[in-house]
């Protein structure tokens, strides 16, 4: 008795391993494909936030540039056009800021920082030429002097904005790329998903539901027709032990029926 008990244990891990087996694979490749996904996606998300911060910090920089320089050339303007000069102290207020800005740039190793700040010293040496003769109003020298170099200090403000832009571009692709690759293993995943699950049905089909047909068939064809029941199997499983039991079953039922007589 305890021989049966083992070898019919035997058997059905032996079922249920097959089954068992297939959705392991299943549930492996899809822990695989998300584990992969979700890396993928976190150094995505880590690139895309280094770009959003590195474009809003240019920009923030650029138009906080832009704001200073147009203080100052407005506090310029009055002074030089209006000879109002309360319009000094805003003048300096504004150097100050332009300068502690390009400042800590520098320090922060701004890329494209240095076109700025070399305008920016041309500009102040064509301010300073005007600081220290006060008395100054020669039109010629605020179109062809101070208005060039006011020119130029923006002019490269804002090639800084383009450029800082343009620079990100590469970053992006990257990106992009990087989104294509946190995609493919997904798709691999599904494409192996798919070939396991017709392997499987497969399989079902062949070794679970074509033996059961084939053993409610014959035993059909015998218990209606009295035909002998003679199914082979070879898949070592609980249902090739079912149909030797019932073929066991059958000949000790036709055995007693003999005896009977």
């Amino acid at each position: 008795m305890k021989e049966r008990k083992k070898q019919k244990n035997g058997i059905g891990r032996s079922l249920r391993s097959k089954v068992m087996m297939g959705f392991l694979c299943l549930v492996v490749l899809l822990i695989f494909s998300s584990v992969v996904s979700l890396l993928e996606l976190r150094h995505i998300g880590q690139q895309t936030k280094t770009i959003l911060t590195a474009s809003d910090n240019s920009m923030t920089l650029a138009s906080e540039l832009l704001d200073a320089v147009e203080e100052q050339n407005r506090a310029m303007q009055q002074m030089f056009l209006n000879d109002d000069m309360s319009y000094d102290s805003v003048y300096s207020h504004q150097v100050a800021v332009l300068t502690n800005l390009i400042s800590q740039a520098r320090q922060d190793k701004v890329v494209g920082i240095d076109s700025i700040e070399i305008a920016y010293e041309d500009y102040t040496s064509t301010t300073q030429f005007y600081q220290i003769h006060k008395a100054i109003n020669d039109a010629s020298w605020y179109s062809e002097n101070y208005a060039v170099a006011y020119h130029d200090l923006i002019t490269a403000i804002r090639e800084y904005m383009l450029s800082s832009q343009v620079a990100l571009g590469p970053q992006a692709m990257a990106i992009r790329q990087n989104a294509y690759r946190a995609i493919t293993p997904s798709v691999v995943t599904i494409g192996a998903i798919l070939i396991i699950v017709l392997m499987l049905w497969y399989f079902l089909d062949m070794y679970g539901v074509k033996t059961v047909t084939k053993v409610n068939r014959s035993l059909g064809d015998y218990l209606q027709y009295k035909l002998p029941y003679n199914v082979k199997l070879n898949g070592n499983d609980e249902i090739e032990q079912l149909s030797g039991r019932i073929e066991e079953l059958i000949n000790r039922a036709e055995e007693l029926d003999k005896k009977q007589k």
